[in-house]
């Protein structure tokens, strides 16, 4: 009688004791799952884990689909021009869609593309993320007019879209040309950028038809019009903060950091925070209600540190520096805050339209030849050679029927056709000697 032979050992700390046959067949078994990886016959793809506080197992192919990685589709981002990682991407992209969104994921590299980058699905949460703005470029390699990403749908799209830690430029006869804009973004709302670089493109970022987009800690530089460009409400609630813009606009006839200009009245922007230095115009506004300017860092503008013109509503400029550059406007605003900027070698005018009202002007700092008209000795300063100020108009008996006036208050007496002054204790009449 033959006894079973055992092999000891030892597994977390336990000793135990296995019979021979076993572990010779479990052997036997490892040895084939391995060969078998080995020659394509098995794929630990299809290997099933629990990740650590769930309870649910998953293949690892379906845990790594939730990232898409571009050098899993054929990118290579090895900085050669020759190498056109643009399909790949593409491709990469197309297969996000498919399965219903996610992170489009871009390892350090530099990638060449010949091609736009089309991302227009619509209703698909989009999330494009590098491992940092300054290890991960993208370089349109081209000739033609064409856009770095389009980002556009064809139906306005308020589903999650997210850009971050991606640098773009532009290469080789391309750059500059009219057309090679950054990112177009068309139809969509909410569509978020953070820590994007865009360099050496015509516009930066071209918003058309699109709603609240959020710019956040980016960096546009060197672009031939503008940095940020919209024309129609695609500003509307939009936040533009904690960015650079250097030496955009130079070459474009009125081209600006950020260019806010259309027919109808762009609501609720804000910009803030953001460094803004040796651009052709820095901030250029038109027709715009509720919109804030606070704490930038504005200089060395070559036309003007910013202009706002046409009739604009609701307007705070406040905390900003502006240094060294022509004279900046503001014109024809309606409930004008401009308070507590440093005004440093460089001029500001307040309503040379004439025709702004409800306007105050105050707390601002002047430094080295500074200036500001008006001047801000009085809480208001209304300056026009086409306009006056109209008191409230009243009857006597309105007058007197004001409870309780204060010292100083100033009406029009219709039936008296004088204006009256309360002097503390009566009302008394405004007279010529």
């Amino acid at each position: 009688m033959s006894l079973p032979i055992t092999i000891p050992y030892t597994f977390a700390n336990a000793t135990t004791s296995i019979p021979l046959s076993q572990l010779d067949s479990d052997f036997t078994t490892v040895v084939n799952a391995i060969n078998g990886i080995g020659n394509g016959t098995n794929s630990l793809s299809n290997a099933t884990i629990v990740a650590t506080g769930s309870n649910t197992a998953r293949t690892l192919a379906a845990r790594s689909a939730q990232v898409v990685n571009v050098k899993d589709f054929g990118a290579l981002g090895t900085n050669v021009s020759s190498n056109d990682d643009g399909p790949a991407i593409q491709a990469a992209y197309n297969y996000l869609v498919s399965i219903g969104g996610g992170t489009l994921f871009f390892p350090a590299g530099t990638y060449y593309t010949t091609q736009t980058l089309v991302f227009s699905s619509s209703n698909i949460p989009t999330h494009i993320q590098g491992v940092d703005m300054y290890a991960v470029t993208i370089i349109l390699n081209s000739s033609s007019s064409i856009p770095v990403f389009n980002l556009s749908t064809s139906t306005y799209d308020g589903s999650y879209f997210f850009v971050e830690n991606i640098g773009i430029t532009t290469a080789g006869s391309g750059a500059n040309l009219a057309g090679n804009t950054g990112f177009v973004v068309s139809n969509r709302g909410f569509t978020s950028f953070f820590r994007v670089s865009i360099l050496y493109t015509y516009v930066g970022m071209n918003f058309v038809n699109s709603f609240a987009p959020r710019i956040n800690q980016c960096l546009i530089v060197n672009t031939s019009s503008s940095g940020i460009y919209s024309n129609d409400l695609s500003f509307n609630n939009a936040i533009v903060r904690d960015c650079g813009f250097f030496g955009n606009g130079i070459t474009a006839a009125n081209g600006a950091a950020i260019s806010i200009v259309g027919p109808a009245s762009t609501e609720a922007m804000v910009i803030q925070g953001n460094d803004m230095e040796g651009n052709y115009i820095a901030i250029l506004i038109e027709n715009t209600t509720s919109l804030s300017i606070l704490g930038n860092y504005i200089e060395s503008s070559t036309s003007t540190n910013f202009y706002i013109y046409t009739p604009n509503y609701s307007m705070t400029i406040e905390g900003n520096w502006f240094g060294a550059s022509p004279t900046s406007v503001i014109q024809n605003v309606t409930g004008l805050r401009f308070q507590n900027n440093t005004i440093y070698n460089t001029t500001i005018n307040v309503d040379v339209g004439n025709t702004a009202l409800d306007t105050i002007v105050a707390g601002n700092k002047l430094l080295g030849t500074g200036s500001l008209s008006p001047a801000q000795c009085a809480i208001s300063d209304f300056q026009s050679t086409i306009r006056g100020v109209r008191f409230p108009n009243m009857t006597t008996t309105q007058k007197n029927a004001i409870s309780s006036p204060l010292a100083g208050l100033v009406v029009f007496d219709t039936t008296l056709s004088k204006l009256c002054i309360y002097t503390g204790s009566a009302w008394q009449t405004i007279t010529s000697a």
